[in-house]
């Protein structure tokens, strides 16, 4: 299947991440807060540097532009 990174596990994103998975697809996450990946029950990256680089697809899910997620 294919390798998805999800960037932002609030609501939308963790919906995602869950449905991908569930699917068969290979996803990996990251979110600030850690815990909210954790409960996705999907692995999660240390950066979201790292959840991109190994993906086919990325779905990036942030409140807002204010969110620095490449530091």
């Amino acid at each position: 299947m294919t390798a998805v990174a999800v960037i932002g596990t609030g609501r939308m994103g963790a919906a995602m991440a869950r449905r991908l998975a569930g699917a068969g697809h290979d996803v990996t996450a990251w979110n600030r807060d850690r815990s909210r990946v954790e409960a996705c029950g999907v692995p999660v990256a240390a950066t979201a540097r790292a959840a991109v680089l190994q993906a086919d697809v990325v779905f990036v899910s942030l409140a807002d532009d204010a969110v620095r997620f490449f530091e």
